[in-house]
């Protein structure tokens, strides 16, 4: 099942300022923070706190921009996280910025407005990560945020209107079991107004036309397969986009056309990876611009509000921007700097794009492109990091145990390798990404710093059902083929084997959500070659798992993807891989995390798996938190159970560097 948000201790600024408490810890360690319970783990060490709290100063503030909402010459960039996230309006390159209000600790999602003459933001803000939100409005000059829904289950934040005066959204009726795509009033409380029909899988809104009459939305039936439909927001008409696509296509990122008579949308009818699709909304009739294309469309905006667009492409992992003539078809590369590019906004009323990148010197900058000049210009930029970069990321593959047109199929693997000091072989921490969907990206993650600098490479390899990929290799794990995503992390232990840079009797798992299964699955079949597991709120039983979100989490969408448990040779089949029914193959020591109010994966999953751990005298180290859902949000938690996980890999890992 899907994480709500990257997991990631390592991300949040705030544990720099929390590393001070532990300094009177001494030899009682680091004691659990208000709310978090544990459960036969010993008191984390407050050296390892002091050293992963080290590593996230080191590495700064993150930097993100909002866009361009207070006019051509006004972006708005944000610097930090949460409780800790800023977002400064920067008029002119390199200045220091006007800093608006911080904003609230608890905040999930946010959009702004694209209107200069009425800059609003628009933030849901979450309940200790229960996905019970609501959303609130804020412009400048406001002293607080101003409420403009009531709380809502499992609440989607899509986008504001033209004018700023309307948002689309999407949220779960708990009473229907249904999701449905509202719009609301963006300046002041109002009545909630729905405009598409419940659905059993999870409705979608995606873009407003230039008009601000009409919103593009999708019906999800699973996590690879949606339906578009468009609706007149004023009559409230709701008419099917393409019904010849049919209920196999996946649809991404979209944009109208300026006249209103075409919708650009990033689709894969017909093909392996996403393309950007043209469709006439009179004929329906639509054309691939982008057939040439072997990778997936991640993102499609309009520059300057022109039909020219802004393609952003996800080629094996590196992002790379094109411009796109709407009409013509004619494409060009746009340019980048040197780094990481992480994500690029273009300006709805200037011909530039403001790019976020992690430098190769490992500091984060925003640039702005000229897209006519094709100019470059540093507009902000942040502090040196102080210590050395860590090696950059190096995206291989390895051989798995099925076939492809005659050859062993390929698996990509992110190799992040530790400092050059250290002596090859390295222990090895194996990161599963959650989804089952999601691909993991040859970009420095901060998340795995602190190991690396104890010498161990971490490895994200991109199992089967990962995106990225094509369509085919996102969908091979699907129902009963699920095992076969843990037969690829068999066989990356093989791969490990034969690397004379990895050291194979060294080597740990750790996953969250449907890693978190990865892991302990893993841990299962493949324990006899793993010294330590982390699982962080994962799954131990698949049709549990299914049958408990029956009235919580698009149940149907689940079931697609995993199986559906109320047919009874699928119950038994997925009884049969599920981790809790092996347990007692699981010899090493494990940590598990749950979230008190996880509404995706229940805390029962985790709860259960203890206690049959327990039952079999098994090393487990359990943690929970009565202020976290599916995720690790807070700075104080994030520090504890980073730390927790710090200690464990010491210890079975590298043991010498306690």
């Amino acid at each position: 099942m899907r994480m709500r948000r990257i997991i990631g201790w390592g991300m949040v600024a705030g544990i720099a300022s929390a590393a001070a408490v532990v300094l009177g810890f001494g030899l009682y360690g680091v004691p659990a923070p208000p709310g978090v319970h544990t459960r036969h783990m010993p008191h984390p060490r407050w050296t390892s706190a002091v050293q992963l709290a080290g590593v996230v100063r080191e590495l700064g503030a993150s930097l993100g921009t909002l866009g361009w909402p207070a006019g051509p010459d006004q972006l708005w960039i944000a610097t930090g996280a949460p409780p800790q996230l800023r977002v400064v309006v920067v008029r002119h390159p390199l200045e220091p910025g006007t800093p608006l209000p911080q904003l609230p600790p608890q905040l999930s999602q946010i959009v702004a407005n694209t209107d200069p003459a009425h800059p609003l933001i628009v933030v849901g803000l979450d309940e200790n990560g229960s996905e019970r939100s609501r959303l609130y409005a804020w412009r400048p000059g406001d002293d607080s945020l101003v409420p403009i829904t009531p709380p809502l289950d499992h609440l989607d934040l899509c986008c504001l209107n033209p004018s700023g005066s309307t948002v689309a959204f999407a949220a779960y009726r708990s009473d229907t079991s249904k999701s449905q795509v509202f719009v609301a009033d963006a300046r002041r409380p109002s009545a909630l107004r729905a405009v598409m029909p419940g659905t059993e899988g999870t409705a979608e809104a995606r873009a407003w036309s230039r008009d601000g009459r009409s919103l593009l939305m999708v019906e999800q039936h699973t996590f690879l397969h949606q339906v578009p439909f468009v609706a007149d927001v004023e009559t409230g008409r709701v008419r099917r986009l393409v019904p010849a696509w049919g209920d196999t296509v996946n649809v991404g990122a979209a944009v109208w056309s300026r006249d209103g008579t075409t919708i650009f949308l990033a689709a894969d009818a017909g093909a392996e990876f996403l393309g950007v699709e043209a469709v006439d909304l009179a004929t329906g009739r639509f054309r691939n611009l982008t057939a040439d294309l072997p990778h997936d469309v991640a993102d499609l905006q309009s520059i300057g509000g022109s039909d020219t667009l802004l393609v952003v492409v996800n080629d094996a992992g590196v992002t790379r921007l094109y411009a796109l003539d709407g009409r013509s078809g004619s494409r060009w590369s746009l340019p980048a700097p040197d780094g990481y590019l992480r994500s690029a906004t273009a300006s709805p009323t200037t011909a530039r794009v403001a790019e976020v990148v992690l430098g190769t010197d490992g500091r984060r900058a925003v640039y702005v492109l000229d897209v006519p000049a094709g100019r470059l210009t540093l507009w902000a930029q942040g502090a040196p990091p102080a210590r050395a970069p860590l090696p950059p990321p190096q995206s291989l593959s390895y051989p798995t145990f099925d076939s492809v047109g005659g050859r062993p199929r390929a698996v990509n693997v992110i190799v992040q390798p530790p400092p050059a000091e250290f002596k090859a072989p390295w222990p090895v921490l194996i990161d599963l990404h959650g989804g089952p969907i999601g691909q993991e990206l040859p970009v420095p993650d901060v998340r795995y710093a602190a190991f690396r600098r104890l010498g161990i490479a971490v490895l994200e390899p991109n199992v089967r059902g990962s995106t990225g990929f094509g369509k085919t290799f996102a969908s091979l794990d699907d129902g009963r083929n699920r095992e076969n995503a843990v037969r690829d992390i068999g066989a990356l232990l093989d791969w490990i084997a034969t690397q004379p840079d990895l050291d194979a009797t060294r080597v740990a798992v750790i996953g969250g959500s449907a890693g978190g299964y990865l892991s302990l699955a893993a841990l299962e079949r493949y324990g006899d070659r793993l010294r330590c597991g982390v699982d962080l709120f994962g799954i131990s039983s698949i049709p549990d798992a299914l049958a408990e979100s029956e009235h919580e989490f698009y149940p149907e969408v689940q079931r697609a993807e995993w199986g559906d448990e109320r047919d009874p040779s699928m119950r038994a089949f997925l009884d049969s891989i599920s981790p809790i029914t092996h347990a007692d193959r699981i010899t090493v020591p494990v940590l598990i995390f749950q979230g008190a109010n996880d509404a995706r994966v229940k805390p029962a999953q985790s709860q259960r798996m203890v206690a049959r751990l327990d039952s079999l005298g098994r090393t487990v180290w359990y943690v929970t938190a009565a202020n976290e859902g599916h995720g690790l949000e807070h700075p104080l938690n994030q520090l504890y159970v980073g730390t927790a996980v710090l200690d464990l890999m010491k210890d079975y890992l590298v043991p010498d560097r306690r």
